[in-house]
């Protein structure tokens, strides 16, 4: 079966930064085939969901954090959920890898849905996290 794509706020605000990333340090041609590339392997993703490995350092959610990475430089985290391939950010892998966690663990901008709420497998909200 073919999985549709849903993407968080904050990978669409990353697709965003890193257009804007690199049409200034380089071109808007350059910017766009980049974003390009990183929505290609999304959509690969629709017939391929579990191409991606398990994420190890997001493995104490009730999804199961995948990331595919993408030259040069990023990783599609993603997760599948019945007939969605949810794409929680797109991570700069230059960045600390904690950071990525952090993203996870600290904010809702990763939750492709309204009002969702999810917990870790502790069932600590999510909203609740104060660290």
């Amino acid at each position: 079966m073919v999985k549709q794509l849903r993407w968080s706020p904050r990978a669409k605000q990353d697709l965003k930064d890193i257009h804007y990333w690199y049409k200034n340090i380089s071109s808007r041609k350059v910017a766009d085939r980049i974003i390009n590339d990183i929505r290609t392997n999304c959509k690969l993703l629709c017939n391929f969901p579990f191409m991606g490995y398990v994420e190890p350092a997001l493995t104490n959610y009730e999804q199961c954090f995948r990331t595919l990475v993408h030259v040069p430089n990023y990783k599609i985290v993603y997760w599948t959920e019945g007939k969605f391939v949810k794409i929680a950010t797109i991570f700069d892998t230059r960045q600390a890898p904690e950071k990525m966690t952090s993203i996870i663990k600290n904010t809702t901008q990763w939750v492709c849905e309204e009002n969702a709420e999810y917990e870790t497998k502790a069932h600590t909200p999510l909203s609740s996290d104060k660290e």
